[in-house]
């Protein structure tokens, strides 16, 4: 098995390794790498039903990762105010918000910025806690909502979840490149 095992874990490996290399982060670093004890809640943007396969695996993964209890819901521009509410309530307790944003660029329509009821959306999610932005795809988001700290991983593949993950845990020291 060992002698067959690294052709079947070295393209893993290397597209962890450009997943790694590709994250951009800016902001407040010293959230990372996240507290285990940390009480934190997510909050997925989906563009498209497509999007949740991403967005839940890429939660999963954290809190396996951290082995903490992580509360994450998905929106969209759909939500309404009855619905933030109950979100709101629902992260009372949570020290840092992660917004993970599964959006892709279109600029066939003359824009790449989301619309306005978005950012409104964001912002009434905000609250006074830290909050993490996670740019899943289109890297012009920056300004979708105040943050600490962004991380741009400029894709949504299993990759590139395995290496924010990687990155917000403060483990690539451990991945064998």
């Amino acid at each position: 098995w060992d002698k067959y095992s690294n052709l079947f874990l070295e393209p893993q490996k290397r597209a962890l390794k450009v997943g790694l290399e590709a994250i951009e982060s800016k902001g407040n670093r010293s959230i990372l790498p996240l507290d285990e004890k940390i009480n934190f809640a997510g909050f997925a943007f989906i563009q498209r039903d497509a999007d949740l396969q991403s967005a839940s695996r890429f939660f999963t993964m954290l809190s396996q990762a951290t082995e903490n209890d992580c509360d994450y819901a998905f929106i969209n521009d759909e939500i309404n105010d009855e619905q933030i509410q109950d979100y709101l309530d629902g992260i009372k307790d949570a020290e840092l918000i992660i917004f993970a944003v599964f959006m892709k660029a279109v600029a066939f329509n003359g824009s790449i910025k989301p619309n306005e009821k978005i950012s409104e959306i964001f912002n009434k999610l905000k609250t006074d806690k830290k909050t993490l932005l996670i740019l899943f795809g289109n890297p012009y988001l920056d300004d979708i909502v105040e943050h600490d700290l962004l991380i741009r991983t400029y894709s949504d593949s299993f990759a590139s979840l395995a290496a924010t993950v990687v990155k917000l845990t403060g483990r690539e020291s451990a991945v064998d490149y």
